[in-house]
């Protein structure tokens, strides 16, 4: 199973792009996490609706959703952490809403986390619509440079393992620093 983290601020057409494209080709059994970051637009009424569409709903892989509505944009990471403090399962997908998935990307992407017990963080290749049409594309290559930040799945055991400070302070919940 995997935690699904996406955090939003305005672009409804971009987040309705990115639950269809969840819709049709999630094979796992999977949560959705929606961090809205105080948007302005219909943003919100998508979203409010969006839990009920999956609720008690066998025919979708999208099992939960869940809604975090901020007030104020505090950026991506404080979103980062709080959909990492909301997210229930031990794979964890953290993602950008205008992206597109291609199919099977959900059981490739745990296959290879779960290829390696020090394997702590994988992500699929992206191409950007006027390269390909296709965001999510598997690559030849298994081993690449580094991890795009539009996409990455993580392991609940390496999360665990890092803390934050901040300037001084004590850690706050979260990998992410907010400051960044």
């Amino acid at each position: 199973m995997i935690s699904i983290i996406v955090p939003v601020y305005n672009q409804v057409y971009y987040t309705r792009g990115f639950v269809k494209s969840l819709e049709d080709t999630l094979t796992v059994p999977s949560e959705l996490i929606v961090i809205d970051n105080g948007s302005t637009d219909e943003t919100s009424v998508f979203l409010e609706t969006l839990a009920y569409r999956y609720q008690d709903n066998p025919e979708t892989k999208l099992k939960d959703v869940t809604v975090i509505k901020n007030r104020v944009n505090d950026g991506i990471f404080v979103a980062f952490n709080q959909g990492l403090q909301a997210a229930k399962y031990d794979r964890i997908l953290i993602c950008n809403n205008d992206i597109q998935f291609r199919e099977n990307w959900d059981k490739e992407l745990l296959e290879f986390i779960n290829s390696d017990k020090e394997t702590g963080i994988v992500g699929p290749q992206a191409f950007y619509p006027h390269d390909t049409g296709d965001w999510l594309t598997k690559s030849d290559d298994s081993i690449a440079e580094g991890i795009h930040g539009c996409c990455f799945m993580l392991k609940r055991e390496m999360i665990n393992d890092l803390m934050v400070k901040e300037h001084g302070k004590e850690p706050y919940s979260g990998i992410f620093d907010r400051n960044y």
